[in-house]
């Protein structure tokens, strides 16, 4: 013992700012062992289901557990009747099998294929039956099929009259490219 203070006793050097500071620094740490010791002990149910050695019995006593406690999220194995989950299945580590059939199995390794073109992604080809300008300036396309496109952008065209061709196609960005006369603008399919 040496200046009233015992050998096992901690003492922190330093003003009291320093103190104040380990002390906000070690709060976090204290009331989290605070907590872990207030952990509320394990109940003998699970305690018991723990100490079966033999792994298909254990999982069985863990399934009546879950199952008491909540009906609903109870598999369909184990409900009463049924085999027990280790009767008549492989065990945990054997490798499972697919079916030669399967066709994930053909392509197991592979690099994934790509995703089939969808005819809404391809060209269009339609006929200008009409071509206004909106009130914004911008030109308005009515198609011989019904459809109505409206020009987003405010690239100017040669002039389009009825009966000219338009090829419409999907955009890289998602948009669509309208292209009349060799001159692509993007458009915005109104109707």
């Amino acid at each position: 013992m040496q200046d009233g203070v015992a050998e096992d006793e901690v003492t922190v050097p330093g003003s009291r700012a320093d103190r104040i500071r380990l002390l906000w620094l070690l709060a976090p740490v204290l009331i989290a062992s605070g907590a872990v010791a207030q952990a509320q002990p394990l109940p003998e149910s699970l305690a018991a289901c723990a100490r079966i050695t033999e792994d298909g019995a254990r999982l069985a006593c863990y399934d009546r557990i879950v199952a008491a406690i909540a009906p609903a999220a109870a598999t369909p194995s184990t409900h009463r009747g049924s085999p027990s989950p280790a009767a008549g299945t492989a065990p945990p580590d054997a490798p499972a099998t697919a079916p030669a059939s399967s066709a994930a199995a053909d392509d197991f390794g592979l690099p994934p294929k790509p995703a089939p073109q969808l005819s809404e992604d391809a060209r269009r080809t339609m006929t200008i039956a009409e071509v206004h300008r909106s009130r914004t300036g911008k030109l308005v396309f009515q198609m011989t099929n019904g459809q109505v496109w409206r020009q987003t952008d405010s690239k100017s065209l040669p002039p389009v009259r009825p009966g000219m061709t338009a090829v419409i196609k999907k955009g890289t960005l998602g948009g669509y490219l309208l292209t009349v006369a060799r001159r692509t603008i993007r458009a915005q399919r109104v109707r």
